[in-house]
């Protein structure tokens, strides 16, 4: 991965374990880097900080679509509660019109 974003594998090790030394440095020279290890830790940093914004520009683009999707949901529940409810109304209005029927053919029959 290190080396498709043109750094190579060098550096530290996390902890703070110094990588096995090329012979580019000094020897002996103690605290700091070499002015090539400087740099592309320096490299290193400012694609961690662009990959940190890319990061969080997505997580809010991500938040943005999960509320509007949030939102749609509820629109679309209310929608659907609104035609069940309709069509509840017609299926009783219905109801109670066959029974008007029903009462008025017994009604003929019997009479």
């Amino acid at each position: 991965a290190l080396a498709s974003a043109g750094l190579s594998s060098s550096l530290p090790l996390p902890g703070g374990a110094p990588a096995a030394r090329s012979g580019s440095g000094p020897p002996g020279r103690k605290g700091g880097l070499s002015r090539e290890k400087q740099e592309e830790v320096n490299r290193m940093e400012a694609r961690l900080a662009e990959l940190e914004r890319h990061h969080r520009r997505r997580e809010q683009e991500l938040q943005g679509l999960l509320g509007q999707t949030q939102l749609e949901t509820v629109a679309a529940r209310r929608h659907h509660a609104q035609e069940v409810e309709q069509k509840n109304e017609q299926i009783l209005a219905f109801r109670d019109e066959v029974e008007e029927m029903m009462v008025a053919i017994e009604t003929l029959r019997t009479e």
